[in-house]
């Protein structure tokens, strides 16, 4: 797998899947899915609500047009909305969503990065989470997984976690 740190918009990027932390109930009704739902209309919502709910540590993924991509992978990281996202649950949706791209046999993800209020961790804990279970995952499929995020901050973190873990 080859991970590029990437300062962008996920919505952006071409790639085969783009990768959305939601809820176990199935709702995107934070700022990134209502711009997921902006753009692929409420089809998916009602795809999402439908097969929820939906274990932290699974996904499903629902082909979407509109996009960049021709799919959203849905992978629940709380609860309910509100709840407190533990690294545990950052590093489950991860991994769900990186065996969600491999059953797929896609070639390229858009990961945005997952960031809990900083009452409940640092940026570079969420960071860490992620590279951590991006670096542990094995398969015998490659793809090329974009991390990305708009804030300069937020990538600059992201670099010194994966220029400490190689």
């Amino acid at each position: 797998m080859e991970i590029v740190v990437q300062e962008a918009d996920a919505f952006s990027i071409e790639a085969d899947g783009l990768a959305y932390a939601g809820t176990t109930a199935g709702t995107m009704d934070d700022e990134v899915g209502e711009r997921i739902l902006d753009h692929v209309g409420d089809d998916l919502l009602q795809e999402t609500l439908d097969t929820a709910p939906i274990a932290v540590g699974a996904a499903t993924v629902n082909e979407v047009s509109g996009l960049n991509t021709e799919c959203v992978i849905y992978a629940p990281v709380m609860l309910q909305p509100g709840d407190r996202i533990t690294v545990e649950n950052i590093r489950r949706c991860t991994r769900a969503t990186l065996v969600a791209v491999c059953a797929k046999n896609q070639d390229a993800l858009v990961l945005p990065v997952i960031l809990p209020s900083s009452d409940d961790m640092s940026t570079a804990e969420a960071a860490r989470a992620m590279i951590d279970e991006l670096r542990g995952f094995r398969s015998d499929h490659d793809f090329t997984v974009y991390l990305v995020h708009d804030d300069p901050e937020v990538i600059d973190a992201l670099n010194r976690v994966l220029e400490n873990v190689r």
